[in-house]
């Protein structure tokens, strides 16, 4: 059934999932009791295990997920999934079929916590913290993907591509430099050697200003970009001096393959307060 509006006009709808489960408080993870029930806010006396109400998350990953990614799947429609991170960390299945259909991925903090009265600083951390991780799980999806699809077309030219399967950022052992690591591996079959380069920019202020830095203005070695050639997979490393009075913001890093036909790959990893962020892809 159609269905026109009045005068030609054309409404907006945008749908938006919540994935909670497996984020709320529970004492196998260490918490000081299990979550309330729901939105009642009914709280348990003792800290003991609320299996009632696990089972109730449990079945809305194991039952209502599929069922609601088959349905925008069926009527071909987007979808933003507001997630906390350990819930795709411990489903991720749920995050698999998110990236399988192109749905976006909002970050809807580490746990099923309130940020509320939380000290600025913490909160930094931990939207920090969400972004790596949910950047991390959906990076590992995509590579699955890419790698079952890659073996299915035979692993052509023109479908190859790299991974970003690691990208961490550490202090060095210099004072006030920092070193950043960039895992890259092959998705589809390794039938010869992919090469190409690595862009990577930092984005940041100074003195109230945005500015972007590219490699040549924060390493000694003054490259403009790095360069790879592996048959299976590469790490690549190189210490960042940052400008005196610059405040780093996040790091972006794009792997442009040479094969033609190629995509680019890029990454985007948030700089967090104490000078230091990991996103972690342990894909295969």
């Amino acid at each position: 059934m159609s269905y026109a509006w009045p005068n030609g006009a054309r409404l907006a709808l945008s749908l938006v999932v919540n994935v909670e489960e497996g984020a709320e408080f529970n004492v196998t993870d260490g918490d000081r009791g299990p979550d309330p029930v729901d939105e009642l806010g009914i709280v348990l006396k003792k800290p003991v295990r609320n299996h009632g109400n696990e089972s109730n998350y449990a079945y809305g990953i194991n039952e209502g997920a599929p069922r609601v990614l088959g349905l925008l799947a069926r009527y071909d429609m987007p979808a933003t999934f507001t997630a906390a991170a350990v819930a795709l960390e411990r489903a991720p299945q749920v995050a698999a079929g998110i990236v399988a259909g192109e749905h976006e991925v909002c970050a809807h903090g580490y746990r099923w916590a309130h940020q509320l009265g939380m000290p600025e600083e913490r909160e930094r951390e931990e939207v920090s913290r969400t972004i790596g991780e949910l950047q991390a799980e959906v990076a590992r999806q995509r590579q699955q993907l890419d790698l079952y699809r890659g073996v299915v077309t035979g692993g052509s030219p023109a479908t190859a591509s790299v991974a970003i399967r690691r990208l961490q950022l550490a202090p060095s052992a210099r004072p006030g430099g920092h070193l950043l690591r960039i895992a890259l591996a092959r998705t589809g079959r390794p039938e010869r050697e992919v090469a190409g380069t690595v862009k990577v920019d930092i984005e940041g202020s100074r003195n109230g200003r945005q500015l972007r830095l590219g490699l040549q203005e924060t390493t000694s070695a003054r490259a403009a970009q790095l360069t790879y050639r592996f048959l299976y997979f590469e790490n690549l490393e190189v210490e960042i001096a940052l400008p005196a009075g610059f405040r780093p913001e996040r790091v972006l890093v794009e792997v442009r393959p040479a094969e033609r036909g190629a995509a680019p790959v890029t990454r985007t990893l948030l700089w967090a307060i104490d000078g230091s962020a990991t996103t972690d892809d342990q894909g295969g």
